[in-house]
C-alpha cells in the first residue's frame, strides 16, 4: 500500500504533466479534465473530483431540472449563467460536457463554410422586368457566427477553470513536498543522535511513523504515547538518576528530587 508521501508525489507528477499538456495543447481538454479528477481523488477533494468528471461527461439533470447537489457543483465550477426575460433575471446551468461543446463548435464552423453565398448573376433581356436580388445566407451566417463565439467563450472558460485548479494544486503540492523534504532532513539528524543515545528508540520511531501514516485516530494516539516513552528514555540518559539535592531557599532547606528538576 502506497504511503501518503508517495500518493502526494504521484499527484504532483500528474499535475505537472497535465499543466504541460494544457499549455502546449498536447492533449484534449477532456483528457486533461479526467487527469484533474484523478488528482482531486488522490488529494481527497471529492467535490472537485466530481466536477472534473462532469466537465468530461456532462452534468446530469432530471425532467424536473437540476438537483440541488448538482446545482451546487455547477455554481462552484462557474457553470451558471444568467439571462433576462420580461424584466426578470433567470439563472440556468450549462450542462454540456467539454467534448460536446467542442463538437458543436466544430459543426458550427462547418455550417459557416457551407453558408457562403454562391456567385450568381441574374439578368433579363426585358428592360421593363424587375429582378429581385438573390436571397443570400446572411442571416444564417450571423446566427452561426454568434453561436461559434458563445461556444468558444464557454470552452475558453472551461480551459481557464481547469488550468487554475491544476496550477493551484501544483504549487500547493510543490510547497508541501519542499516542506516535507526539509523536515525529513532535520528528522534524519535528530533520529541519528537519539539512536546513538537510546538505541531502542529506533524501533519505537518506526512504530510512531507507521501510526502517524494511518487514517485511524487510535493509531495517532498510540504514536503520541510512543513519543512520550522515547522522551522519557532520552531524559533518563541525559539526566541519570542521582541523589536528591538539598537547597536553602529563604532560610529553609528544600529537597529537590530529579523528577522535580526535570519539571
Amino acid at each position: 500500500m502506497a504511503t501518503k508521501s508517495e500518493i502526494l508525489k504521484e499527484a504532483l507528477l500528474i499535475a505537472s504533466e497535465a499543466l504541460r499538456e494544457l499549455e502546449l495543447s498536447e492533449a484534449s481538454l477532456t483528457s486533461i479534465a479526467l487527469k484533474a479528477s484523478r488528482i482531486a481523488r488522490i488529494t481527497g477533494d471529492f467535490d472537485m473530483q466530481q466536477i472534473m468528471l462532469f466537465e468530461a461527461g456532462g452534468y446530469p439533470s432530471e425532467p424536473t431540472g437540476v438537483q440541488p447537489e448538482i446545482w451546487s457543483l455547477a455554481v462552484k465550477a462557474k457553470r451558471v449563467a444568467k439571462e433576462k426575460k420580461e424584466e426578470k433575471i433567470n439563472e440556468y446551468a450549462i450542462l454540456k460536457s467539454i467534448e460536446q461543446l467542442e463538437s458543436e463548435n466544430q459543426a458550427a464552423k462547418e455550417r459557416l463554410r457551407s453558408a457562403v453565398d454562391p456567385n450568381i448573376s441574374i439578368s433579363s433581356s426585358n428592360p421593363n422586368q424587375f429582378i429581385s436580388p438573390v436571397v443570400g445566407n446572411g442571416i444564417e451566417r450571423t446566427k452561426t457566427i454568434s453561436s461559434i463565439s458563445e461556444t468558444a467563450k464557454m470552452i475558453g472558460q472551461r480551459r481557464a477553470y481547469i488550468y487554475q485548479y491544476l496550477s493551484d494544486v501544483y504549487y500547493e503540492l510543490r510547497y508541501s513536498s519542499i516542506t516535507e523534504d526539509s523536515f525529513s532532513r532535520i528528522r534524519s539528524v535528530v533520529d541519528i543522535n537519539i539512536a546513538n543515545l537510546t538505541p531502542n528508540a529506533v524501533k519505537k520511531f518506526t512504530a510512531i511513523y507507521d501510526n502517524l501514516d494511518s487514517d485511524n485516530t487510535e493509531d495517532w494516539a498510540n504514536a503520541v504515547h510512543s513519543c512520550r516513552r522515547v522522551l522519557q528514555d532520552l531524559a533518563d540518559v541525559l539526566y541519570p538518576s542521582r541523589a536528591d539535592i538539598t537547597k536553602n531557599i529563604g532560610g529553609k532547606d528544600r529537597i529537590e528530587s530529579l523528577a522535580q528538576m526535570r519539571i
